[in-house]
């Protein structure tokens, strides 16, 4: 017979088991108040069209002090209607706090636009067009997302990227020193 104690311990890591596979941080469009931080909610939804981050020149997409990256962006029409026009590149500074009583979903704020690129953008029917564009992000350290919008149509976030200071082997040594 399986004792008393046995069981409420077997119960007890189950139902922690479960507990924290549902305690996962929350990121991405899933954080409270993305869509409206980076003017993606303005009711232009075109599915019809995407962007798409191909690459950026800043490994990691991380910005040490002094340094600033290209980003080689692809611009796709899967719709039936050809598209030709501007387009804006922003480079919006932003933060999350959390949000009292749910530590895993953080509320997205943003701090501002802080630099922007206009592209031409001639897409038509089931085809795509790459651009390169080098907006500038300050040296102010923090995050910044890339967002694309085609005026009329549709707004994406791209990507994001960081401006963080740059290490030194006097910050990278390890957290405990070797063993004697």
């Amino acid at each position: 017979m399986v004792s008393r104690s046995l069981i409420t311990t077997a119960a007890i890591a189950v139902l922690s088991l479960v507990s924290s596979l549902e305690a996962q941080m929350v990121t991405g469009r899933a954080m409270e108040n993305f869509a409206g931080c980076f003017g993606l909610d303005s009711g232009k939804a075109a599915p019809e069209y995407s962007v798409l981050l191909v690459s950026m020149s800043a490994p990691g997409n991380i910005l040490f002090p002094g340094e600033q990256a290209e980003l080689a962006l692809q611009f796709v029409n899967t719709g039936k209607r050809p598209f030709s026009g501007p387009a804006q590149i922003e480079i919006v500074r932003y933060g999350t706090r959390g949000i009292p009583g749910d530590i895993w979903k953080p509320r997205v704020f943003s701090l501002g636009v802080v630099d922007t690129a206009t592209v031409a953008l001639d897409l038509q029917p089931g085809g795509f067009t790459n651009v390169t564009v080098a907006p500038r992000v300050p040296e102010t350290l923090g995050a910044y997302a890339i967002v694309a919008d085609v005026p009329m149509h549709c707004s994406f976030s791209g990507a994001s990227r960081s401006r963080t200071r740059r290490t030194s082997s006097a910050t990278s040594a390890p957290c405990r020193p070797p063993p004697p």
